[in-house]
């Protein structure tokens, strides 16, 4: 029997190749649409919410810890500078002023003066003159005209004379304003206080008290010690020097002599200085407050008040 090589060859070699192509036509269909859906994969990128985990960087309010940058307050420890608050301690009370018709007291707790003429207030609607100009010039007994000056009725006047260069204290009135003036102030406060030493200033003032008919005024004398050291001040309002005799008489005035409803006890002023200020209160409870003005604290000036009295003074460097 012979067989054909030839044709079985190209047999065998046929189903060959249909085998070749019929495994590969199978097996590249069913992978690729398989990753197709691995594609889809892609859902997976929402993760970009996970992105939005910047919502965490609100912790920027954690960056408002800025406002612990407002420690800066702290800086305003400035305070402690404070020499422009004790410089309006007296500011507080610059005198007391006294209705003519009811006699009824009432404090000045504001500025009546003028910053640039210390010759210059302002009260009820009007600009007043302490010292007028031309003032006839008369001295309270035993004084010099430059200290004290004095006017009758209605004019009234007991003030400081034009040796004080930056105070102005005393009683004044005039016939058009509805109340008698009692006051003290000053300009130019010192700017360079002195740190040691002690000073002592003489003066005078006006010393009121309540009494059972009323109120009755006097010119008062005024001696005071300053302790720059120690940042203390005291003195004394009394009758001594004023021109008048310290003593009591049954009658009206007579030889400069001093009737019972006139008369005073002396009153003692304690103070602790603060700064260019002063204000204290003593054992008997009268109050005091003031400052020092000019160069080298040359001048001061002050009020003070108890249950039954008032006054205002001004004084030099002795």
């Amino acid at each position: 029997m012979k067989f054909n090589l030839s044709k079985l060859s190209l047999t065998i070699l046929a189903t060959v190749t249909l085998a070749a192509c019929g495994s590969s036509g199978g097996s590249n269909t069913q992978p690729v649409n398989q990753i197709k859906p691995a594609e889809s994969v892609k859902p997976a990128e929402p993760v970009k919410p996970a992105e939005s985990v910047k919502p965490a960087e609100p912790v920027k309010p954690a960056e408002s810890v800025k406002p612990a940058e407002s420690v800066k307050p702290t800086e305003s420890v400035k305070p402690a500078e404070q020499p422009k608050n004790e410089e309006q301690i007296v500011l507080k009370r610059v005198g007391f002023e006294v209705n003519k018709e009811d006699k009824t007291v009432t404090v000045i707790e504001r500025q009546i003066h003028d910053d640039n003429n210390v010759n210059l207030v302002n009260v009820e609607g009007q600009e007043i003159e302490i010292i007028p100009s031309g003032y006839y010039e008369r001295p309270v007994i035993g004084t010099n005209e430059k200290e004290i000056l004095q006017a009758d009725p209605p004019e009234f006047r007991s003030i400081s004379g034009k040796n004080y260069k930056n105070i102005r204290w005393g009683k004044f009135t005039e016939p058009t304003l509805g109340s008698d003036y009692y006051v003290a102030f000053g300009v130019n406060p010192t700017t360079e206080m002195p740190q040691s030493g002690t000073a002592n200033y003489i003066g005078n003032g006006m010393h009121v008290e309540t009494r059972a008919d009323g109120l009755d005024s006097n010119l008062s004398f005024v001696k005071l010690t300053a302790n720059f050291a120690d940042k203390t001040l005291n003195g004394t309002i009394s009758l001594a020097k004023t021109g008048f005799k310290d003593e009591l008489v049954s009658n009206e005035i007579a030889g400069g002599a001093l009737p019972p409803h006139l008369h005073f006890d002396d009153v003692s002023l304690s103070a602790k200085i603060q700064g260019n200020q002063f204000s204290g209160t003593n054992s008997q409870g009268v109050q005091v407050e003031g400052g020092f003005y000019g160069k080298d604290a040359d001048e001061v000036a002050g009020t003070y008040q108890g249950n039954d009295k008032f006054g205002v003074f001004g004084a030099r460097k002795n």
